[in-house]
């Protein structure tokens, strides 16, 4: 039996909502903790918190919308399932912008510490790739049925790749450092593993979320056995 247009496009769609309400609850916990005892930083540090987490708030709801519209207002309504969404499209623009965003504050974060600017390049080219993989998706998926989605494999492509270089970027470039001048620290080891730990595991989470992106988008692009 073939699969629906709801197996293909809203399934995948609906799993990664639940996974992103489930870590937006631990980014709303952060941001918590964050102002809660770092009250001296720069205004300008705050203020860009504060916008990436209104920006990341507005995502989630305009995610829950497009699946409630689409799954629930329009039940049964299969050529809606095929048809654009402001929120979809919006969902992808967000998305790339805000990863944009926070790969540019850490690229500023490793030129502070490293003084590297090759590094910092390579990872503001990979993120502007990211940033630009993800307009032009948006661009096409606004001017396009969802059918076709696996027609957009180049913009997808750059998007993700773009965004998993620029994490592995970061993260390695923020263990080699701090591995390496953690000597000269002595009475900040235990504070230093522990960011190193964290920067790993992000980048390890980072990294497993685009192969597992990309697996699908492969999937979805050059074909799979027929559903029997």
């Amino acid at each position: 039996m073939a699969a629906s247009p709801a197996q293909n496009i809203q399934g995948p769609f609906f799993i990664g909502l639940t996974m992103n309400i489930f870590l937006y609850g631990v980014t709303t916990m952060q941001v918590y903790l964050y102002f809660t005892k770092y009250k001296i930083d720069s205004l300008w540090l705050r203020t860009l918190i504060v916008i990436l987490y209104l920006a990341e708030t507005f995502n989630c709801a305009i995610s829950i919308y497009y699946i409630y519209n689409t799954l629930v207002t329009h039940f049964g309504d299969e050529a809606n399932l095929l048809s654009g969404s402001w929120a979809f499209t919006a969902d992808a623009l967000l998305t790339g912008a805000i990863s944009g965003a926070v790969q540019h504050f850490f690229a500023w974060r490793v030129y502070v510490l490293t003084e590297n600017v090759f590094i910092v390049a390579a990872i503001v080219l990979c993120s502007l790739a990211n940033v630009a993989g993800s307009l032009s998706a948006t661009i096409s998926m606004a001017t396009t049925s969802l059918a076709l989605l696996p027609n957009l494999g180049i913009e997808v492509t750059t998007w993700l790749v773009g965004a998993v270089l620029a994490d592995m970027i970061i993260a390695a470039s923020l263990v080699w450092h701090l591995k390496k001048h953690k000597q000269f620290y002595p009475a900040l080891t235990s504070t230093i593993n522990r960011i190193l730990r964290t920067t790993i595991q992000t980048g390890v989470l980072t990294t497993i979320s685009c192969y597992f992106r990309l697996g699908v988008l492969s999937d979805h692009q050059f074909g799979h056995p027929p559903d029997i």
